[in-house]
């Protein structure tokens, strides 16, 4: 062809092999075959196919390309279907001709056109062979020539193993005319990654002689192929996944390049944490949620349970009025900004009769890192034992046991004859072995003698309780509840607990215990009396707790809160 350096190939029509390649090599199901024709004959024959055999007639062959009398092209993977041009392609000029075979199926392209395709047709025989340039047998073929060799001229002869587009066989055309041939487009992306979502931007792109037309986007995940300069794609999961840009230029031709972009998964949400004073007064109490907080967003709604049930108030802070005096709990629930809540609960005592004013309350709003500071009513707490056992923050004061160890904390300063004692405990583990034990002490005389309820929870979760006299170091068991009906206690869960001492001479007691969250039970659970002489005096209040020496997961953690004491 013109302007080609080296020579073209002259066939005589006679040969029986004008040429073969030399490598015996397995047919292949993916190809393009290419060359450059030229003849006058009427007698047809054989451009360039695949054959069993490197010299005679093949006995097996097949993807073929060749021409008929009439000068027409034909071409086909096999003789079943063949791709047929018009006619007068034996007029004396050069044509060009691609023939291509593939998961597209088969198509012929003639001086730069798809003159015949077929999408059906993907395979052919599976056999060795050669492939046969100028002639090989074409016995059973449609419209087959007087010859089997071509008589001619063949330049620029190519096989490839991949389907060239008729884009590309237009360029070569166009190039072996001495045409500037079209150049592909260059494509080229940025990707970046936020959480599941990947952002691409393929305006980096180019095309030398032309323009880019259009952007097709492969997320790598088997969905649908995004388009446009730039684009987003929200995956399924996390992972790292391949993305493939293709650009198609003005001229049909495309150019493609990948990334690799990594995605993950947004971190979980983080609840919120519930938090609020209240105080009374009267029958009026009235809560602070202000302290509540959310440490990946924002408290976006407040809900206040009164106890009473009465509907739920709202706000940050907001004011209820009870219909009777009474202890009550009120529980906030708080929402963030994701949906997800948080509680807490607090008791609070409305109506308060003249005279019965707190001699003790705490609800332990301070930061303490060593023993229980003082009380915000009832001076300051005595702790036995270390000191570091002892801690407040979060709204609560803690102590923490080990196996086989007691604690105390009193408020020495305290002395009253009748004392009705509230608090809240509530243990950070679920109990192993022995369980734990705890007390509320009503009536400290000293230190070796006191009055005190006293509970023990179980591994099973169960809850029994006790009216205990201590003197002189030693307990004795005045009146025991083996089994509290209906509660059962796992970590974190809250009990109220109730325990009046009262009068001298006599002293009567009188205890209750249930659930935080729960209405306080109408009658008491425990209710004696007792007159032991140690013990018929004034006294403190305080608390005790001891882990069983068998439990396996200390340390445990005994939280108190809302405490409370005012005469009976």
């Amino acid at each position: 062809i013109s302007g080609d350096a080296d020579t073209a190939s002259t066939f005589n029509g006679s040969a029986t092999v004008p040429g073969t390649t030399t490598g015996w090599i397995s047919a292949p199901q993916t190809f393009t075959v290419e060359a450059w024709f030229k003849t006058t004959t009427n007698r047809g024959g054989k451009i360039i196919g695949f054959g069993s055999s490197s010299s005679g007639n093949s006995a097996t062959n097949d993807r073929s390309v060749y021409m008929d009398n009439s000068g027409r092209i034909r071409f086909g993977a096999t003789r079943t279907t063949v791709l047929t041009s018009g006619t007068g392609y034996n007029n004396g000029q050069w044509h060009h001709v691609v023939a291509s075979m593939g998961p597209s199926g088969i198509r012929l392209v003639l001086d730069g056109n798809q003159v015949g395709a077929n999408s059906s047709i993907k395979t052919a025989g599976y056999y060795w062979g050669y492939w046969r340039v100028g002639g090989d047998q074409l016995s059973s073929w449609p419209s087959r020539p007087t010859s089997n060799s071509f008589a001619g001229t063949l330049d620029e002869v190519a096989v490839y193993p991949t389907e060239l587009t008729v884009a590309q066989a237009a360029n070569h055309n166009a190039l072996g005319r001495g045409a500037a041939g079209n150049v592909a487009p260059t494509a080229s992306f940025t990707a970046s990654a936020s959480g599941l979502m990947a952002s691409v931007n393929g305006s980096a792109s180019s095309d030398a002689d032309g323009s880019v037309v259009s952007y097709a986007w492969n997320w790598g995940d088997g969905s649908a192929a995004g388009s446009g300069v730039s684009a987003t794609h929200t995956y399924a999961a996390a992972g790292t996944y391949t993305i493939t840009l293709t650009v198609t230029d003005d001229d049909g031709a495309t150019g493609s390049t990948t990334r690799s972009v990594t995605v993950t998964a947004p971190p979980s949400n983080v609840a919120p944490v519930a938090s609020f004073s209240a105080s009374s007064s009267g029958l009026v109490a009235s809560v602070d949620g202000s302290a509540s907080s959310d440490a990946d967003g924002s408290v976006v709604s407040y809900a206040w349970n009164w106890g009473d049930g009465s509907a739920a108030g709202s706000g940050v802070s907001a004011t209820h009025t009870y219909a009777a005096a009474g202890t009550y709990t009120i529980t906030l629930t708080v929402t963030d900004d994701d949906g997800a809540t948080g509680s807490t609960t607090r008791s609070v005592t409305v109506g308060t009769p003249p005279g019965n004013s707190p001699f003790v309350q705490d609800a332990f709003g301070r930061t303490v890192s060593s023993g229980w500071g003082s009380a915000d009513v009832g001076g300051a707490w005595t702790v036995s034992g270390t000191a570091s056992n002892y801690s407040v923050s979060g709204g609560e004061g803690r102590i923490s046991l080990t196996a086989g160890g007691g604690r105390t904390a009193s408020l020495s300063s305290v002395s009253q004859s009748s004392a009705d004692v509230t608090a809240r405990l509530s243990l950070d583990k679920a109990m192993t072995g022995g369980g734990v034990y705890m007390s509320v002490i009503g009536r400290q005389v000293n230190s070796s003698n006191d009055y005190r309820l006293k509970l023990r929870v179980q591994s099973n979760g169960s809850v029994t309780a006790q009216l205990v006299r201590v003197v002189a170091g030693s307990e004795a068991v005045i009146q025991t509840v083996a089994t509290v009906p209906g509660l059962a206690v796992a970590a974190g869960d809250g009990l109220q607990v109730r325990f009046q001492v009262s009068g001298t001479g006599t002293t009567a007691l009188a205890a209750k215990v249930w659930k935080s969250g729960t209405a306080e039970p109408a009658a008491w659970l425990l209710e004696s009396s007792d007159s032991t002489a140690a013990l018929q005096a004034s006294g403190a209040v305080g608390l005790w707790a001891y882990l069983s020496g068998s439990a396996t997961n200390a340390p445990v953690v005994l939280s108190v809160d809302d405490l409370d004491a005012r005469p009976v």
